[in-house]
């Protein structure tokens, strides 16, 4: 007989002889439940009839099938045939099985379930019958449950129940059956599938309890039976193969019904709650709801929306089931369990703590050979063998020479000292200060600031993670390893265009040591580094997007990046985005992923993304540009980011004459075309970020051409990938002519470009251009630090020039992002007050110190300016310098306090303010005191730069402003009481939960996929 769907391990014919004696004593009674199961019934049928001690009789039920179920039951001839309505369960059909049975006396009757998917091996019920006679008090005996098409995978060999109602099976997920677990002995519960239970046990429990539904029900079958005083027992030699076709939902249906997931979910927690003493009753409820919060997250985490859904309302259905868990609990006895039947709670604990390394182990080799797929796996050729074998690799050898001149580069910047950039910012040790100054309202930078914090900032503070937290470590770790990360990123973004090894790590050669980038490196400029390592994956990511919603969040986390570098590259992105919605005319889903990027990139980076597109001026301001002069439109066709820079543009000809060469191979023209494109695009923004920067007076900050570069420069050698090919034949042509000499020339032409950067970069860039360490100027030097008052320090010093450099510090050196919300309103009233007091050619009785909030002066040691200063009346000199680590710092008599009251303008009223609120930069800053009513009007000032966000009111009203680029306040005639001045700047924090909320949709959608749905937690797939 030919069964359908019959497995390859299923041989009917086989002959297996009898290893056992089979006591008299036993009755057996198999009872087969059918429910659309035709399509596993008759190798079900085909195994019960081959069993070497054969069932006594078997009787088959079928719950109302709309398959060929009942006609396979017949075809076989049961001893009763019952068919029952599609709202019966699975202990009804029991039951009524069990209702046509008559009693043989002077045996033990048994009933064996067979579920329609299911086939024992022949010697199953003669291995539970010997388990039966082993343990006499046994009123349930399990058997070992395998996988249906693979008999080496092993899935249940008894279960058990969690703390949070979850299943237990003590296995690892794909564990193989290697007969560690052949042993027989009490177990908590044993499967129903292939179950043997004596009759009276099932007529005295009452079968399955109403309340659960399928799932479970073996469990609180077999916990009743202990309470009972009954064993159960497992019997592993007793095999049987499973499909768990419910539990998989691949079984017929007839109908809608509810997801296997929410099914034992909801069970579990019924079980585990009826077993819970009424008085942990709470403690029990408590940790169900937050397990199931956080197993919900964590599906949802894993972007498996319908269990994340299944589990909140299985946890909130459980828990809201009170009548449900009082029926059960009425139905379970006093016993307790034998010692070691349920596993303890660290026994838990450490099993889900191995499932948890070893699926993180999993998905890191996953990722390894997604990432490298011909690499040497140390298990199969030794470690040792495989460690060889990698770093014989041309991307090894890169990896190895870029490390070098990374480590070489940023030489100045490994030691002791306050890492220090080319443009004179002390990068900070503290990832706490980057997230301050990003979350701050107001900025203590200069006169203060209300603009949006920079977003490279928290970018950093959260790369810093990754060097304990220290992002000036952070920053040199990129500088010197950045060269190598972009030329790996490079190397496997090329993967899918070039087949050939070699040629890609020669591209990538030429991409991580261009000037561009290794020019980044030196100066520690770490956003272009960055940028550069996320450009190439960009590209990748934006091509599948049109496909994938997950490489859209990836897509749109990478152009947050580049857009924090460069605001214009929305400007790029969305001349691109035109482009294709035209010219390409992409489905619905393509578009809608598309305009997404954009989309995301935008809302990632609020609110500095929504101050930066109302101020077209910032478009293209590069982050921590440090260079005068603005940048030339056409360097960046050369690779070059701004004219400072010491490498000639000539040594890129070659690469353009070889990309524009490109053209003309007409085999890969199209790729070439696509390229050029972009390459005119990209020039056609650096043109107007120019024309911006040279001649509109709203334009801020300072021109650089970096990503613009970095883009052509990627773009170009994707035009020599579009022709490696004909390069390679050309050079391995035997015959020698003109075409290898031409192609070898201009190979070494385009190889010199990289071996020029790292010459004029690396070895004739002056140590002041680099990143580099200097002596740290600690808050114990500059004394305004320490005091209550937190006054100014006026940081002066001499330029090669000849002039005056004047900085503002206020309570801390400028630091990491601090240039890009420096605005430059009123910079020339500064300039005029600093210039007044140095020169003493103020006309005015106050000191022009005094709107600058400015108590100390600090000169370095042997500069010229510090005989000036020293000439000056109303100074204390706190400190004279005597060594390189040391300022000449003075102490201005007359400032007193950043908030003070002056009686026209002109005279000040020595009036000291209380500080009621200035520490945590996070929360509005206050300030505030007592006026007393005098007959003039007074001015109230405060030592910041204007803002609207500055309140000042007088017993609750509002003050009236009169300030230009300082806030002042006009205080009537006559006016006293209680003043407040205050910060009110809370919209920021709205923008900014929006912003994360943004982040962790992109960072959801992105997060690896869960590979196994909940139905495989019973069964893997082979």
């Amino acid at each position: 007989m030919t069964h359908d769907f019959a497995p390859e391990w299923w041989r009917e014919d086989e002959d297996v002889e009898s290893t056992a004696p089979i006591e008299i004593n036993h009755h057996v009674t198999a009872i087969v439940v059918s429910r659309n199961g035709a399509r596993w019934l008759p190798v079900s049928l085909a195994a019960l009839e081959a069993q070497t001690r054969a069932a006594d009789s078997w009787v088959g039920v079928d719950i109302e099938s709309i398959d060929d179920s009942v006609a396979v039951l017949k075809q076989h001839r049961p001893a009763d045939l019952i068919e029952l309505p599609l709202s019966a369960t699975q202990s009804d059909a029991i039951d009524a099985a069990v209702a046509t049975l008559d009693d043989v006396p002077n045996t033990v009757q048994w009933l064996w379930l067979i579920h329609d998917d299911s086939a024992a091996e022949p010697q199953a019920l003669e291995h539970l019958l010997k388990v039966a006679n082993e343990y006499p008090h046994a009123a349930v005996i399990g058997s070992k449950v395998l996988d249906w098409s693979d008999a080496s995978h092993v899935i249940e060999v008894g279960t058990s129940i969690t703390a949070i109602g979850t299943r237990y099976t003590g296995l690892e997920r794909g564990e193989r059956d290697q007969g560690q677990h052949d042993v027989s002995g009490p177990v908590h519960a044993a499967s129903n599938v292939g179950m043997l239970i004596r009759r009276d046990v099932w007529t005295s429990l009452g079968g399955f309890s109403p309340e659960l539904s399928h799932f479970r029900t073996d469990l609180d079958l077999c916990w009743r039976a202990w309470s009972m005083g009954n064993e159960v027992v497992l019997a592993p030699a007793a095999r049987i193969r499973h499909v768990a076709a419910t539990a998989r939902s691949v079984r017929k249906k007839e109908k809608a019904s509810a997801s296997p997931h929410y099914v034992d979910r909801r069970a579990g927690i019924l079980v585990i709650l009826s077993q819970t003493p009424k008085r942990w009753l709470w403690a029990r409820w408590l940790l169900i709801a937050l397990a199931g919060l956080a197993r919900g997250a964590g599906y949802l985490a894993v972007q498996d929306l319908t269990s994340a859904r299944d589990e909140w309302r299985a946890t909130v259905s459980g828990l809201a089931s009170g009548r449900a868990v009082r029926r059960l609990r009425a139905r379970y006895g006093t016993a307790g369990l034998l010692p070691g039947v349920r596993p303890t709670l660290k026994e838990q604990v450490v099993h889900a703590s191995t499932e948890l390394a070893e699926s993180v182990q999993e998905n890191y080799q996953r990722g390894l050979d997604a990432l490298l797929p011909n690499r040497a796996h140390g298990a199969d050729v030794g470690y040792f063998q495989a460690l060889l074998a990698a770093l014989k690799r041309p991307g090894s050898i890169l990896g190895l020479v870029s490390v070098i001149f990374g480590i070489f580069a940023t030489r100045n910047a490994w030691g002791s000292g306050q890492l220090v950039s080319p443009s004179g910012v002390v990068l900070p040790t503290s990832a706490d200060a980057l997230w301050t100054e990003y979350l701050s309202s107001w900025h203590l930078v200069g006169l203060g600031t209300g603009d949006p914090s920079h977003p490279m900032q928290a970018l950093i503070a959260v790369f810093s993670y990754l060097t304990f937290q220290n992002p000036a470590l952070f920053v040199l770790t990129v500088s010197t390893f950045g060269m190598w990360w972009a030329a790996a990123s490079m190397h496997l973004a090329l993967r899918s265009l070039l087949p050939h090894s070699a040629t890609r790590v020669w591209l990538a050669a030429l991409y991580s040591l261009s000037p561009v980038v290794v020019e980044s490196a030196v100066s520690g400029n770490v956003a272009v580094v960055l940028s550069a390592i996320a450009l190439p994956p960009t590209v990748v990511l934006l091509r599948h997007a049109q496909t994938s919603w997950r490489a859209a969040a990836g897509a749109a986390l990478l152009i947050s990046i580049l857009c924090a570098t460069w605001p214009a590259t929305w400007v790029l992105l969305a001349l691109g985005l035109i482009f294709f919605l035209v010219s390409v005319r992409p489905s619905r889903g393509a578009a809608a992923r598309m305009i997404m990027v954009f989309v995301w990139s935008l809302t990632i980076l609020m609110p500095w993304s929504i101050d930066v597109l109302v101020n077209p001026g910032s478009w293209f301001a590069q982050f921590a540009a440090s260079n005068v002069r603005p940048a030339s439109a056409w360097m960046a066709l050369f690779g070059k980011g701004a004219p400072d820079s010491p490498q000639p543009w000539w040594w890129a000809a070659g690469l353009v004459f070889v990309a524009a060469a490109s053209l003309s191979d007409s085999r890969n023209r199209g790729l070439s075309q696509q390229a050029w494109r972009v390459i005119r695009i990209a020039l056609l923004v650096a043109l107007v970020a120019q024309v911006t920067m040279s001649y509109v007076a709203s334009a801020t900050g300072k021109l650089r051409l970096d990503l613009p570069a970095l883009i052509i420069s990627a773009a170009m050698l994707l035009c020599l990938a579009s022709s490696a090919a004909t390069v390679r034949v050309r050079l391995n042509r035997s015959a020698f002519g003109w075409r290898q000499v031409s192609t070898a020339l201009a190979t070494i032409a385009v190889t010199a470009l990289p071996l020029s950067g790292l010459y004029f970069n690396v070895w004739q860039r002056a140590d002041v251009d680099r990143l580099h360490r200097a002596p740290e100027i600690s808050a114990a030097t500059l004394r305004g630090y320490t005091e209550p008052l937190n006054l100014r320090t006026l940081m002066l010093s001499t330029d090669e020039a000849g002039l005056v450099v004047a900085d503002l510090l206020d309570q801390r050196p400028l630091t990491f992002g601090d240039s890009e919300v420096m605005s430059a309103e009123g910079d020339s009233e500064i300039s005029a007050a600093i210039a007044a007091w140095l020169t003493g050619s103020s006309t005015d009785e106050k000191n022009p110190l005094y709107d600058l909030g400015v108590g100390y002066i600090a000169v370095p040691v042997r500069d010229p300016l510090a005989l000036r200063i020293a000439s000056i009346g109303n100074l204390t000199r706190l400190m004279t310098a005597r060594s390189d680590q040391l300022l000449n710092v003075w102490r201005v008599v007359e400032v007193e306090n950043k908030l003070f009251i002056s009686d026209d303008g002109s005279t000040v009223s020595p009036v000291i303010f209380d500080e009621i609120d200035n520490t945590e930069l996070k929360t509005p800053l206050t300030f505030g005191g007592t006026l007393d009513a005098v007959k003039y009007e007074r001015i109230v000032t405060l030592a910041a730069r204007s803002d609207s966000a500055w309140v000042a009111s007088l017993n609750g009203d509002e003050l009236e402003r009169v300030g230009s680029f300082i806030n002042k306040w006009k205080v009537p005639k006559n006016a006293e009481g209680i003043l407040t001045v205050s910060l009110n700047k809370s919209s920021r924090s709205d923008w900014l939960l929006f912003a994360g909320f943004s982040m962790v949709t992109a960072l959801l959608v992105l997060a690896p996929r869960r590979r196994n749905t909940y139905r495989d937690e019973w069964l893997v797939e082979s």
